[in-house]
């Protein structure tokens, strides 16, 4: 998905966390309302620093792996759902 050290994208919960913010609660709204939502919320993604030095992933659960070391996201449910709120307030 990606190189882990040079960007948190690659992580998997971070990559579902992103998928459920920006589609999170559409399932009833018209197609144009979803494409100016996900617009918004991609848009203000933009200035977040996605790279693995940023102190923000150590505020959610996960541990070190591999040589480096690189901090790997927990895939857990909660530690999920807090990425998404944490998307929220960005």
């Amino acid at each position: 998905m990606g190189d882990y050290t040079k960007c948190m994208l690659a992580s998997y919960p971070l990559f579902i966390a992103v998928a459920l913010y920006v589609n999170d609660k559409m399932e009833n709204q018209p197609i144009e309302q979803r494409q100016q939502l996900i617009a918004t919320r991609m848009s203000k993604l933009k200035e977040v620093d996605w790279s693995p030095d940023n102190p923000i992933w150590k505020e959610f659960k996960g541990t070190y792996k591999g040589r480096p070391p690189l901090f790997h996201l927990s895939k857990d449910k909660n530690n999920i759902e807090e990425l998404v709120r944490w998307l929220y307030s960005c």
